[in-house]
């Protein structure tokens, strides 16, 4: 039993830091992934059709960012 709570336990508050950095790693791949894929698809005349692709991709760093930003705040509190 010692082996599930080492691995699947809580962890002490000194990582809540964590999803403080976590979220601002996806908040900085979030408008890292926009640019990149703006000056793509001006680059090479892309359609609708990958800009809605593209803006569907990029908000999975937005939901990460959310995410860990409230798990953030629930931790510290």
């Amino acid at each position: 039993m010692d082996i599930l709570d080492t691995l699947f336990g809580p962890v002490s508050k000194k990582y809540c830091s964590l999803f403080y950095v976590f979220s601002i790693i996806c908040f900085l791949f979030y408008f890292i992934a926009v640019f990149a894929s703006i000056t793509y698809g001006i680059k090479n005349n892309k359609g609708a059709v990958f800009y809605l692709s593209t803006f569907i991709i990029t908000n999975i760093y937005i939901i990460g960012y959310f995410k860990n930003r409230l798990l953030f705040s629930m931790c510290t509190r």
